[in-house]
Order: structure tokens, then C-alpha cells, then sequence
């Protein structure tokens, strides 16, 4: 990736991702085909219990609320 390129921002608010980052990243996960689907189960749990930790520890420090159901919102009193 070359150093200079920036993520634009849209019309709705979300990140778009140029096309060269988007090549890219395919090109480097194309790389990982031969690696077990063991492997990339562990690496996906891995990461969603690493997303839950930081949003449990959003949640301690009342930057985010979350509700019974496990929604998260952006504390109003934080923006």
C-alpha cells in the first residue's frame, strides 16, 4: 500500500476503501487459501472475543451504552 492514499469519506457518513487497497488486501488474503479453516475459526474467535472485550471495557468507561438485547450506542453525554 502506498503510503499516500486516504480513506474517503461518503455521503453517509461511512469509509469507502479506494480500489488499490481493496486489490490489495485480495491479493494478500489470496495468499492464506492454503491455510486450514481451523485456523481461520480460531483467528475469527479470536477476534470477536477481542471486539467484546473492547466493548466491554467502552461500556465500564461510559463512552458507549449497551442494553439488554447487546446493542451498543454511543453515550450522548460523551460526544
Amino acid at each position: 500500500m502506498s503510503q499516500g492514499m486516504k480513506l474517503k469519506p461518503t455521503n453517509r457518513g461511512y469509509v469507502s476503501m479506494p480500489q488499490q487497497i481493496s486489490v490489495e488486501i485480495l491479493k494478500r488474503l489470496s495468499h492464506t487459501t492454503e491455510t486450514s479453516s481451523k485456523q481461520l475459526a480460531s483467528q475469527l474467535g479470536y477476534c470477536q472475543n477481542y471486539i467484546k472485550q473492547i466493548a466491554s471495557e467502552m461500556v465500564k468507561s461510559k463512552m458507549i451504552l449497551s442494553s439488554r438485547r447487546g446493542y451498543l450506542a454511543i453515550n450522548p453525554s460523551q460526544k
